[in-house]
Order: C-alpha cells, then structure tokens, then sequence
C-alpha cells in the first residue's frame, strides 16, 4: 500500500462514512447545522436529500455524533418491509425483542421507552436512511409516529434521510399530510472545483499527511471534472491514483497519473459491470457489497431470543472435504506472504442434516468451516470504553472486525463472513449470537478492547465461556454483560441448555490459537505489550452459540500508550491481522495440515502489511 510512502497514518479515500473525514462544504454545513439545531430544538420531521454517494450518511453520523451526549439514536436503513415490519426492525435497533407483540404492543412499548428518554432529558431520533423506497403505507405509518408527544414537546423526532425519488415521493398527493409536517429539509449539492480541492486536503490531513501539496493542481481540476464533485467518485479516483503514483515511485500525483487512473476504473466498470441494486440493497455512502448482504425483511437476520436461547446443531454427513494449503498463490494487500490461503472444497447441500443435541461432524472430522461470524462489541448508544484521547471502543471493534473480515473473505475461498453489525447501532447481547445462530455459522469470535482502573495494563487476551471463572474475569464479564437482558443468576441454567463438552474444548482451542497468534503480532510492535492468556468468563454474547465461540480484547483502550497506537490505521491492521492468524492456526489444526505448514504458519516474522511497525517498534 502507500501509505508509509506518502507518510499517511489511515486510507484516506475509504468507502467507510467515518464522520472525522466528513468535509465542511457549504451544502454539508447548512445541512449539519440545520439538523442538529432541528433535533435540539424539538422540530419533529426533517429531511436531507441527495444524491448517491454525496456523502447523507456519513453527514447523519456527524449529527448523531453531535448529539451523542444529548440524544438516544435509532438509525435504520431496512426499508423494504411493511408497517408491522418498520416497527420490529426499530424495536430490534433499540434491544427489544419484539417476539409475539402485535402492533399495538409494539407502540405502546415504544411510547413507554420515549417517555423514559425524556424524563431522562434526552431527545429521541430516528434516522431512516434510503427512504424513497418505503412503501406509502409505511410512510404513513412513520408519520403517526410523530403523534409521539407532550402537550410541550414532540418525544420523536424523525429524520428521513435519501436520494431525489424522495422529494418526488413526498410531493404526491397522498402523502400530503406527512410533507406537511415536515419542517426542515436540507439537500447536497455536488462540490465545486475549489471545494473538492478543499474535500482532497481535507482527507489527506485527517489522515496524516503533512507538507505539500500531493496532487497537483492539474490533477486536481481533472478530478473535479471527471467525478462530477460527487464525494464517493472522488474517493475513487483519488485512491486509484495514488496507487498508480506509488507504483510508479512519484512524491506527487500529476493530471497524467489521474488519466491513467481514470481510464483504469473505466476499465474495470466495463469488464465488470455492476449490478442494478435492489430497493433495499443501498445504504448510503456504505460499500455495495455489504449494503446487498442486508438480508431482506421477511428473512430478519436476529433472531428471536426465545429460539437464540435453544441449541440447533449442524451435521454434515457421507462426504469428506479435503482442505488444501496453497503456497503459490500470490496474496492480496493487507496479509504478509506467509499467511495461509485456504482452498474449502464445496459439500452437496443435501448431504446437509440437522440433529437436535448432537455434536457437529464438521469439527468432529476436521471437515470444512462455511462461515465465520465476526461481532463487533457495543454500537449505538453503547460506546464501551473511552480511551483518554476520545477513541470509542465502538469504533475499534467495527474496525478491526471489517478488516478481519475482508482478510478472511480474500484468502479463505469458499468461507462466509456474517457480522453482528455493520454499523454504528446497538445490537443486543442476546441478538448476536442469535444472528450466528440464524446464519448457521461454525465460528464464532466476539472482539472487544479492555479497560482497567489500572491505567499502566496493556496486553490482549482471549475468552471462552465458563462459570468457573476468576474473580479478575467474573469483573470484566460484569462489565460487559450490563446491557443483557439476562441477569448472571440465570447463566447456570442458560449454559445448561447452550452448552456441550466438546464445544466448550474447541473454543478453548481457538481462544489459544488467537490468543497466541495476536500477542505475537502486538509484540513485534511494542516489546511492552503483555500476553495476558487465555482465559473462561461468563460473557453473555457466548451464550447460546451453536459453535466454537470466544471473546478477544485486543488492547487496553483506556491505556494511553495502546491507544495512541490504536489510533493509527497500521496497528489496527496488525490486531485484525492477528485474529487472523490466529483463525487460520485453528484451521490448520482441524483440518490436520502438515508440519511443514504449521511452521511456515508459526515461524515467519515478516509482516508487510504493518505499516508503521518499524517506526513504532521500541517506541513504548
């Protein structure tokens, strides 16, 4: 990659809507302002409208995160579904388990949680994103929402946020009551030639780059024109030249590079053109590809928690599956040349079985793993630790879980990756060992960044889940379970139904492998950082996982030192690659490779896609 080459400490052109990269142009400012002022001063309906990838949702996490001492979000993007639908999936956003409630105890539950926010003193709001493609009944239905109120206030203040089709959807004649109570609507205008001048520095100081001007003027003009001032073209554009000026060792980007550039990604439109999306597959400036995994509504990706809480055992019979290392195949960006590539044979769908108890033949037999789920801790209005520099644990967890993810998905073909959550939302504890439940997923790895009172602990370490736990665990489980829905009294007789002999070996097995695979990797880093070990908690997202399932904690946000590495691009890259690896020497393992792989797996020291490890080692 280029950015130790171009001193950058992240990817400053990512497809990610991180509010610290939103740029202030005069649309997006008038729009931020008018939103926030709008939420605070009890405005009840707003709109913004935009264009794809004029950057609507990265501007709403700016205002949610304006807002986030001041106001509860539920921030929802599902909107293919009906009336009844909307509400589960709001519920959902805000841990309910909407199970069994018709509708009329769904808005009375509701109501019951908006009266508690107020006398909370804080305002409610409801972002729905990609609203042009809610049906009329819907919209109606959102607007009685706003009937939410005081004879002061409105409890609800409801934010519809999407492309040009909404202001055309609201002019309609039937939804003339709900344009009505709409008070404030905001647009984004493409940027101007000297604004996307101002939008390319912007992003290049976030992230990190000092000194002179990396794209030359011409180059620059030339971006303008070609992308139209849209944000996300831009982005394209702009990371596409960058590579092209790194392979060609130039300190600066020139308008031929953007050419070459540009006539790059026109290739690659035409060699491989990009489906029409689906009503319910955008999600504003989010990638394609993980707003199309966005299940459909009759297909709710959380399950209800009554089932969650009740084992369901995959078998897979009659057929062997050979898993084979390959060794010649040149790895992409992001992995060293020594992590494992895992070629997974396929295994007929009707050779697939279902026993209620028994253990799964898959691990039993060393056969292969079809999906992985990655959980992301906290979200939403759970931020988690807060580091002394204002880092989330939020936000690193969601990090390093897409790196991971993408890590897993480009080098283990044929293996699914299901997150939690996507997003900056609130999934309950509950909720997502259910999603990995309903995705049938044969792993289970929960990522999580510690806190101390200590303020000098460092180091990692990784769970699986018991009762007989130590008082230092039991403290940590606490810390992480207060927002379940269970109580720890119940965890005995929950783990009685949830749990096997020879699930709770194989997420020992894995909670070594990680737990090895990550110290490792943060040491090369900082000769400081403490292998803190493998050890058994009851954390309630363990609970109820139909598979091997561990927690890691990658670092000690609240420690100054980890976090000032966390907030670089590079060590967030080294902890994602370390769950990696540690993921493939469980894979190694099950599928019974040779010696001479787990060596070339454990021995290795190189570490290309570090970053900024050289500078940073001995730094602490």
């Amino acid at each position: 990659m280029f950015l130790d080459f171009y001193h950058l400490h992240q990817q400053p052109f990512g497809v990610t809507p991180d509010p610290a990269y939103l740029y202030p142009s005069r649309t997006h400012c008038e729009a931020l302002d008018s939103l926030t002022e709008g939420i605070l001063g009890g405005r009840g309906f707003l709109a913004l409208i935009a264009e794809p990838g004029m950057g609507k949702t990265t501007l709403l996490y700016q205002v949610l995160e304006g807002l986030r001492d001041r106001a509860r979000a539920a921030y929802l993007f599902q909107t293919q579904c009906n009336s009844r639908e909307f509400f589960q999936y709001l519920l959902s956003e805000l841990g309910v388990d909407s199970t069994g409630m018709g509708l009329v105890a769904m808005h009375n539950k509701l109501n019951e949680m908006l009266f508690a926010e107020m006398l909370a003193g804080r305002r409610f709001v409801l972002i729905v994103d990609e609203a042009q493609n809610l049906d009329d009944s819907v919209l109606e239905t959102i607007r009685l929402l706003s009937n939410f109120e005081t004879s002061h206030t409105k409890l609800l203040q409801i934010v519809l946020a999407g492309q040009s089709q909404l202001g055309e959807k609201l002019g309609q004649k039937q939804l003339a009551q709900l344009l009505q109570r709409i008070t404030v609507v905001k647009y984004l205008e493409a940027l101007s030639l000297e604004e996307t001048a101002g939008y390319i520095r912007h992003r290049l100081k976030v992230a990190g780059h000092c000194g002179g001007a990396l794209f030359e003027p011409e180059a620059v003009a030339l971006i303008a024109e070609r992308s139209q001032g849209i944000p996300r073209n831009i982005n394209k554009i702009c990371f596409q030249a960058l590579l092209e000026a790194h392979a060609q060792g130039r300190p600066t980007v020139s308008r031929d590079i953007v050419e070459k550039a540009n006539r790059e990604l026109d290739v690659v439109v035409t060699a491989h053109p990009t489906p029409t999306p689906t009503l319910s597959s955008s999600h504003g400036d989010t990638d394609s590809a993980e707003a199309a995994s966005v299940p459909a509504p009759p297909q709710l990706s959380y399950k209800p928690l009554a089932e969650s809480r009740s084992p369901s055992w995959s078998l897979w019979t009659g057929a062997l599956v050979v898993i084979l290392l390959s060794t010649g195949l040149a790895l992409p960006r992001g992995l060293s040349s020594d992590a494992p590539k895992y070629i997974v044979s396929k295994t007929p769908a009707e050779l697939s079985v279902s026993h209620e108890g028994q253990l799964s033949l898959t691990r039993e037999l060393g056969l292969k793993i079809n999906r992985i789920a990655i959980d992301p801790g906290h979200g939403g209005y759970d931020t988690g630790t807060i580091g002394p520099h204002g880092l989330l644990e939020k936000t690193l967890c969601l990090d390093v879980a897409q790196r991971l993810g993408q890590m897993i998905e480009e080098n283990i073909p044929g293996v699914e990756v299901v997150y939690t959550r996507k997003n900056d939302r609130h999934v309950s504890l509950e909720e997502r060992t259910a999603i990995a439940n309903g995705a049938n997923a044969d792993l289970f790895i929960s990522i999580h960044a510690n806190s101390s009172n200590n303020r000098d602990a460092r180091g990692v370490e990784t769970y699986s889940l018991s009762l007989t736990a130590s008082p230092e665990s039991t403290e940590l489980a606490t810390r992480e379970n207060a927002l379940a829905q269970s109580s720890l009294h119940d965890l005995p007789e929950l783990i009685k139904k949830v749990t096997r002999d020879q699930k709770i070996a194989e997420s020992k097995q894995l909670a070594v492998d990680i737990q090895t695979a990550l110290s490792q990797e943060l040491q090369l880093v900082s000769r400081r950082e403490t292998n803190r070990g493998v050890k058994q908690a009851p954390f309630v997202v363990l609970i109820g996982a139909n598979m091997p399932a561990v927690l890691s904690e990658i670092s000690f946000v609240n420690n100054a030192s980890d976090e000032n590495l966390l907030l670089e691009s590079g060590q967030r890259q080294r902890v994602a690659e370390g769950l990696y690896r540690g993921i493939a020497a469980y894979l190694d393992r099950l599928h019974s490779l040779s010696q001479k792989k787990q060596k070339l797996l454990g021995e290795n020291p190189s570490h290309a896609s570090s970053g900024v490890a050289t500078d940073a080692v001995g730094r602490n």
